[in-house]
């Protein structure tokens, strides 16, 4: 995988440890959190950065339009594993989900590679139905997997999944 310094021309992936403070920053219009994020996570309070990949992420319904997959993971890898912007333990949280040693996750997608899954297959079809595409199955280790998040108003979970790296066979439509 490509660093984060590379894709960005940047000497060091390492946050300032005496950084700004998201909160500093991040008072604009929430379709430019991802862009305000670039801009700074390097500046930011190295406790602020998950806080910021966290709500840059949420607060949009495709962030992937607004920045590349390559980047967020890179991002998400940065701020470390993290389940509703609470650092975790990834083996611990994730065990739950597991069917033995794999991860069984969809995608409501016109394509399978993205960053965003749900372990919810109602969830995906329903997401499918109304957005159009397809539903994507993939079934995958945990290492894979670099946060958990839970939609507040209908509590799906969405697991943000870094795929980049994963071949197209490993993708079955449901």
């Amino acid at each position: 995988m490509t660093g984060l310094d590379d894709l960005l021309g940047t000497d060091s992936l390492t946050p300032a440890p005496q950084g700004a403070r998201w909160a500093d920053v991040r008072d604009v219009p929430p379709q430019t959190l991802p862009d305000v994020l670039l801009e700074h996570w390097e500046d930011l309070h190295p406790k602020d950065l998950r806080s910021a990949v966290r709500e840059a992420w949420t607060s949009q319904d495709d962030p992937e339009a607004l920045l590349d997959a390559e980047t967020w993971a890179e991002l998400f890898d940065e701020a470390g594993y993290q389940v509703d912007g609470r650092p975790a333990d990834k083996e611990s949280d994730l065990e739950p989900l597991m069917d033995d040693v794999v991860l069984t996750l969809y995608r409501a997608a016109r394509e399978p590679r993205g960053l965003g899954w749900t372990t919810d297959l109602r969830a995906a079809r329903a997401a499918a139905a109304r957005d159009g595409g397809r539903v994507w199955r993939v079934a995958l280790g945990p290492e894979y997997v670099l946060a958990r998040f839970t939609d507040p108003w209908d509590g799906t979970e969405q697991l943000v999944v870094d795929v980049t790296d994963l071949d197209g066979g490993d993708f079955r439509p449901v």
